[in-house]
């Protein structure tokens, strides 16, 4: 199956493809954080407590509309004016 992940607040696709295809295309451009192994414990760094992607991001599979698409902007657009 083929989907797309949207920006919700631009409409640019940031990729397309098998979902696990775009989860990895989006987790190559951007990387929440590294994992460092030391002998005891695993930690996180690189990771300043910004949220991740640019915009909110929606997930978009076969047979999804367009209008689906714009009524979810226009929702997302009236709930951050509240």
């Amino acid at each position: 199956m083929k989907y797309k992940v949207i920006g919700l607040e631009s409409g640019s696709i940031y990729a397309e493809g098998s979902k696990a295809h775009c989860f990895r295309l989006l987790k190559e451009k951007y990387p929440y954080g590294e994992k460092e192994y030391n002998n005891t414990e695993v930690t996180k760094r690189n990771h300043t407590g910004k949220t991740v992607y640019p915009e909110p991001l929606m997930i978009v599979g076969p047979g999804v509309t367009k209008e689906h698409i714009l009524q979810t902007q226009n929702e997302l657009r009236l709930s951050n004016k509240m």
